[in-house]
């Protein structure tokens, strides 16, 4: 299965990096990296995570505050959403 991106899910990894990165680059870098490790993850065991609601599944990304948020269509993993555990889902 390939990976796809939605817009809004690309725009809140990369927001996500630059609110670490005021703090601490090294910290922005290490948090993305994790975050992008665990999707690559899904295309080998792209039902990892929980089930989420509305069909939807969540992904925890290890040693981190964040979710992924995915569904799997017929061809794709589509990453939706990016959220940090202490926002609503």
């Amino acid at each position: 299965m390939k990976i796809v991106w939605r817009p809004q899910a690309r725009a809140e990894l990369l927001s996500i990096a630059a609110y670490i990165a005021r703090e601490s680059p090294s910290g922005a870098a290490r948090v993305q990296s994790q975050i992008l490790h665990s999707v690559e993850l899904l295309e080998t065991w792209p039902r990892i995570g929980r089930k989420g609601r509305r069909g939807y599944r969540e992904l925890v990304v290890p040693h981190t505050n964040y979710v992924v948020i995915f569904r799997l269509t017929r061809a794709n993993i589509e990453i939706v959403r990016m959220l940090h555990t202490s926002q609503r889902r």
